[in-house]
């Protein structure tokens, strides 16, 4: 018994992409920064020593601007995928492929030396010692070596309330391992991208997010203000309505329609006069007519209604006629 792989009647050439590449890197890209790597990278292995290839030859072969094609090799870079090196000009310089299986290691695990240096900077930084003794407590264990490593990191590029990460580690279940130090991670992240860095911006955010609040938005949207935050009259009044009335939310925007319909621009004060009659069991109030309607001046045909003279016959309305117009 063996195993075999058949040899193509052609061979057309193949370049290896590793999975590192794939998953973690290439869905959050720009399309085009991952048309270049992929071309550099077949480039590279097609490497031929009489035969040079650069930045103008992507720019042709994509039929792309070479300044797209730096900028790709600025982004890679940023993601230590690449090493710029051998830089001549912002064009011209050479681009070296790192081994991304090499980099998941030196990213995840630990020589002595770095271990070495992660013991004596978490024991003389006492931000980092303290930390790491309210995380093991939340945890009801110790983060690993290679989880520290990549909090400090985290920490050292990103200025971050200590309360704030430990809020990040609260919700784990304790006793967890698994995967904690990524779902820390990626929760921080997101705080960064949304300017949250400590735990008070937190809750902020969090009342703005919640079903309250976007309540006091619509609210505030069908009486024709959609950017206009709540003020605190406003979230008085309304949570009167919604808590104390308990009334819904879907009641309380058809009655604003409706209010809306007879007169321009309600004050929250007559809102809540309004809200607080139907509560109360009373009579809505009566809404103001703007303006009246002008009286029309009658002449002599208005004497008969409109009932009277569609049950005339011609000859009668005929006669109807001349009569008036004698009497002018």
């Amino acid at each position: 018994m063996s195993f075999k792989i058949k040899t193509p009647d052609f061979d057309l050439g193949t370049i290896e992409i590793e999975n590192i590449f794939i998953n973690d890197f290439m869905p959050s890209a720009d399309g085009l920064y991952v048309k270049v790597y992929l071309m550099a990278l077949k480039l590279a292995k097609d490497h031929n020593e009489s035969e040079k290839f650069g930045n103008e030859t992507l720019s042709n072969i994509l039929n792309v601007p070479l300044s797209d094609v730096i900028q790709a090799w600025k982004y890679w870079q940023s993601k230590s995928v690449v090493n710029i090196i051998n830089v001549i000009n912002d064009t011209h310089f050479d681009v070296e492929f790192v081994t991304l299986r090499q980099l998941f290691i030196d990213k995840n695990y630990y020589s002595p030396h770095k271990s070495q240096d992660l013991i004596v900077k978490s024991v003389k930084t006492k931000r980092y010692n303290s930390l790491f003794e309210r995380i093991n407590e939340k945890l009801g264990n110790e983060l690993q070596a290679n989880e520290r490593l990549q909090l400090m990191t985290f920490l050292d590029e990103n200025e971050l309330s200590d309360d704030l990460v430990v809020e990040a580690f609260n919700s784990l279940k304790r006793g967890a391992y698994t995967n904690r130090i990524t779902t820390v991670k990626k929760r921080l992240f997101n705080w960064v991208d949304l300017n949250i860095k400590t735990v008070d911006d937190l809750v902020n955010y969090t009342e703005k997010t919640s079903e309250k609040y976007v309540n006091y938005k619509k609210i505030l949207e069908s009486l024709g203000f959609p950017w206009a935050n709540p003020s605190s009259g406003d979230i008085q009044v309304i949570d009167k309505w919604l808590l104390e009335f308990k009334f819904e939310m879907s009641f309380i925007l058809d009655t604003i329609i409706e209010i809306t319909k007879k007169t321009r621009n309600p004050s929250m004060n007559y809102l809540d006069k309004v809200f607080s009659n139907i509560f109360n069991g009373e009579e809505k109030p009566v809404y103001k007519k703007t303006a009246e309607k002008k009286a029309i001046k009658k002449n002599a045909f208005h004497n008969y209604s409109t009932d009277e003279e569609q049950n005339l016959s011609e000859q009668e309305l005929e006669k109807l006629l001349v009569k008036n117009l004698k009497s002018r």
